[in-house]
């Protein structure tokens, strides 16, 4: 083992989603691949291993090759992955305090008197319709939001939905809940996305996080955000 430590690595990326991803679609991770952390990351061995799980189980090896016209269209993306508090989970606060929250009312974008939101980091692995892999990460308070704007932007008007979106969420505490609503959050976005035309130019989603409501505009080309009132 230490000699393997000691030993050039073969890939570096201070995202350990790249990494994941690198290592599934070049063969490297099987059933009998072993995975090791060496000191105190951010991520415990647990965690990495539900990860490569997900990934491994969601996102397919090998795929036919593009066909001629996929590769003169403008690429579409078709499986996605958005991947919630893998490296920063805001809900790891809790583990030693009481906190009373009412279920019916629990909103994980801006969650108790704070406000505050409980998603700390969104990391985005997707695969196109060219069968390119790319993967993007965010982190703070306005993950979401970014990792929102840049994913819907990558999605043309005139594109095909994707075949596949999974949430992946790695919170200690609420999982259920946050991987929950950010499903059924990405899930309106995409049908708004995708389902905007040339004449409706107003089409916006309202989102609330942290507090503070943000408006993401729909538009022809792109998709931009702008902040829509004061925090309260």
């Amino acid at each position: 083992m230490e000699s393997i430590i000691s030993h050039q690595p073969l890939e570096y990326n201070r995202y350990l989603n790249k990494l994941v991803a690198w290592a599934w679609f070049n063969g490297l991770l099987t059933s009998r691949t072993r995975l090791f952390i060496k000191g105190n990351g951010i991520v415990d061995l647990a965690k990495l291993q539900e990860m490569v799980a997900d990934v491994s189980h969601h996102f397919p090896l090998r795929l036919p090759a593009p066909t001629p016209k996929a590769l003169y269209s403008p690429c579409e993306i078709r499986h996605l992955a958005i991947i919630v508090n893998l490296e920063y989970d805001p809900t790891a606060a809790f583990r030693n305090q009481v906190v009373h929250f009412d279920f019916r009312k629990l909103d994980v974008f801006s969650f108790g008197e704070e406000q505050k939101c409980l998603i700390g980091s969104v990391d985005l692995l997707y695969r196109n319709s060219w069968n390119e892999v790319r993967t993007l990460h965010f982190n703070g308070e306005q993950a979401m939001i970014e990792a929102l704007k840049t994913i819907l932007g990558k999605m043309h008007q005139d594109a095909a939905p994707p075949d596949s979106v999974e949430v992946f969420c790695y919170s200690q505490h609420l999982r259920g809940l946050i991987r929950t609503r950010v499903q059924q959050m990405i899930s309106e976005c995409i049908e708004l996305r995708l389902s905007s035309t040339r004449q409706d130019t107003g089409r916006f989603k309202a989102l609330r996080v942290s507090g503070q409501t943000w408006g993401l505009f729909f538009e022809r080309l792109n998709v931009s955000v702008q902040k829509l009132g004061k925090r309260h």
